[in-house]
């Protein structure tokens, strides 16, 4: 489905709702929002299975603000089913399953009262992607893949890590529960990690983006222990990149210091740029707030573990490529292919061989092999997935 748009532009939708207090107070403040992108027949079609994609990071109840209210999602399942659509609730905690979370966020109460199924993303399927930034193969949820279509909504919320997580960084929940740590570990930096990122987005894509930002999360411990912050504000587009840049700018965030969103918009994945994005709805000058704390030293698993530790996990835990010396016939490909130039070969050898500390595992060199001589060799994340 193409981008909402208007005059050439971006199309993001902003609506005030002030709070939680009534299920259908919020049913008409996403009502609204929704009419200004022209309805939500636009994104939902009769008889459509819709996977309703929330943010459901953790077991926590719907005041910390570290998931998706559930009055967000309840009035996008009513929209859905007014649309003639088919709901189900659906996301990959990163440890625990679907239903250990369910009930705590109160996405089970959802469920049953709306008749909506809800469906833990974790039938790991992996598949390609001719033009990925970074990968060219990718493990996901069959569940997500079955779906008519996909509304994400997401929690606007700081990130230690990434800054910020918001409608791209939701669609990493279509990657089943283990798989994420296994991604951890494989791009431990951060540019690298966030094009991952994008190349999910990318695969799985959402027709519908909406933002929960009614109660937010600030402050450098986000995306789970930061403190809740009330911003009242609903946002949605079909640009999940330029919803977020909407998102960071209401909250005083740059959009370009979020490397999604930086990434996503010079790599044409969608629009990271203010100017460039239509808002619609109410204006941005009465949603801003001026003094929510962000995030003020960003970092991930590569500064947290010495180098030493990181290096071995990813050697040990983590999937990575191998290359079989018996179907090999050096023909150099997979050495063109590899963007990290973690493959090398020694004079007089008859085998390609991998730095594993350069290896990013994004699995060019298994794509691009015209020989079958690159295989995946399990690591112990992998070997642990039930």
């Amino acid at each position: 489905m193409k981008s909402v748009t208007q005059n050439g532009r971006a199309t993001v939708a902003v609506a005030k709702c002030p709070d939680y207090s009534g299920e259908d107070t919020v049913y008409l403040c996403l009502k609204r929002l929704l009419d200004c992108l022209g309805g939500m027949s636009r994104f939902v079609k009769q008889g459509e299975k819709v996977l309703v994609k929330p943010n459901l990071l953790a077991g926590e109840e719907p005041q910390k603000a570290v998931t998706t209210h559930p009055t967000v999602v309840a009035a996008m399942v009513r929209l859905v089913k007014e649309a003639g659509g088919i709901p189900a609730i659906g996301d990959s905690p990163c440890i625990a399953r679907l239903e250990t979370v369910a009930v705590p966020t109160g996405m089970a109460d959802v469920a049953a009262r709306y008749k909506a199924g809800l469906v833990d993303l974790a039938t790991a399927t992996d598949i390609s992607l001719t033009d990925g930034v970074i990968l060219k193969r990718i493990t996901v949820a069959r569940e997500a893949l079955e779906a008519d279509a996909i509304i994400s909504v997401s929690k606007l919320k700081t990130h230690n890590y990434t800054i910020f997580t918001g409608a791209v960084k939701n669609m990493f929940g279509v990657v089943p529960g283990l798989v994420k740590a296994d991604y951890h570990l494989r791009m431990p930096r951060i540019e690298d990690f966030s094009k991952m990122l994008l190349d999910v987005y990318t695969a799985v894509p959402a027709r519908l983006h909406v933002m929960d930002g009614i109660w937010a999360m600030e402050g450098d411990k986000g995306p789970r222990s930061g403190n809740p912050r009330r911003v009242g504000v609903l946002i949605a587009g079909s640009d999940g990149i330029a919803v977020d840049a909407v998102a960071t700018s209401i909250v005083g965030i740059e959009p370009d210091s979020v490397p999604t969103t930086r990434i996503g918009h010079a790599g044409g994945r969608g629009v990271g740029r203010i100017e460039e994005i239509q808002v619609v709805g109410d204006p941005l000058e009465e949603v801003r707030v001026s003094d929510f704390r962000g995030v003020r030293r960003p970092g991930g698993i590569a500064e947290k573990l010495p180098p030493f530790l990181l290096n071995w996990l990813r050697k040990h835990v983590a999937n990575k490529p191998a290359i079989n010396p018996k179907a090999c016939e050096l023909c150099m490909t997979c050495y063109k292919a590899c963007p990290p130039k973690a493959i090398y070969h020694r004079r007089g050898s008859r085998r390609l061989r991998i730095d594993y500390d350069e290896c990013i595992r994004c699995y060019c060199c298994l794509e691009s092999c015209p020989h079958d001589a690159v295989e995946i060799r399990k690591g112990l994340l992998a070997r642990l997935r039930l």
